[in-house]
């Protein structure tokens, strides 16, 4: 069999498929089959693609004037920590003052879902291992999403701003979950004739 995707590094939304489904993993990442999509799916993609580039629709434009500025987007980091290639891509990002920003869209979201995401705690491990140090703030902006009555997604123009905060012992738990998951991807695709 022939791998699809090469990657020497393991991403969030890679670790976090193999770790709810190590089947639906291998069918995206290992043979190349169409992974999940729908409507919000599409709107939180248009949404950051909106925010990158401009967009002419006055919600996405409501939403730049509302985020605060951070000097990068889609700030991309690789990095090996502890025998460990990372690979990642933070919404929004200082690196001179270590501040990390998601942006996430949907119909609800909390404090505890934000204290409990894995993805803010990817990130504070590629920012711990690029700069030696944690981020000193993180936070997570949320815009509410609707259908219409053509079930299309639109935003509420409610929006709110969570913050959270990890310790190191946080961070160094959730890495050894991370190599761990490492390790059981290496080993699924030697399967695939790839030793990396």
């Amino acid at each position: 069999m022939k791998i699809y995707k090469q990657r020497d590094y393991i991403s969030w939304s890679a670790f976090s498929l193999y770790k709810k489904s190590p089947a639906e993993y291998e069918r995206i990442y290992l043979k190349g089959e169409q992974g999940f999509t729908n409507e919000a799916m599409y709107f939180g993609s248009s949404l950051h693609e909106g925010l990158d580039k401009g967009s002419d629709d006055v919600a996405i434009e409501a939403v730049r004037l509302i985020l605060p500025n951070y000097p990068r987007r889609e700030y991309g980091i690789t990095i090996e920590y502890k025998g460990v290639k990372l690979r990642g891509v933070i919404d929004i990002f200082d690196p001179r003052k270590l501040k990390i920003g998601e942006i996430k869209t949907g119909r609800k979201f909390t404090q505890t879902m934000t204290d409990n995401s894995g993805q803010l705690k990817f990130y504070n491990l590629l920012c711990l291992a690029k700069y030696g140090k944690m981020a000193k703030e993180i936070n997570l902006y949320w815009f509410e999403t609707e259908k219409d009555e053509n079930d299309k997604v639109k935003l509420t123009g409610k929006h709110r701003v969570f913050r959270v905060k990890h310790t190191l012992a946080d961070i160094l738990l959730f890495f050894s979950d991370v190599k761990k998951i490492n390790n059981q991807i290496i080993n699924l695709r030697k399967k695939y004739g790839n030793n990396k």
